[in-house]
């Protein structure tokens, strides 16, 4: 293995071990709300705020319709 792959291996690690400490917060669901890091990997923060926008889009349309 050289050095460089050494060190990939390692952020990967790093990487995953971040991701999985985050995924056990939603185990644990407090009825308001979690808060949750979002490490800038992948596409993850883009798609959450996808996710974050329908939300914010349907609660609008729900007021609208009140």
């Amino acid at each position: 293995m050289t050095e460089q792959q050494l060190q990939q291996g390692q952020e990967l690690k790093r990487i995953i071990a971040t991701l999985e400490s985050e995924l056990e917060k939603f185990n644990n669901a407090n009825p308001s709300g979690i808060n949750v890091y979002l490490p800038n990997v992948g596409t993850l923060i883009e798609r959450v705020k996808i996710d974050f926008i329908k939300q914010l889009e349907l609660y609008k349309q729900k007021f609208k319709e009140l």
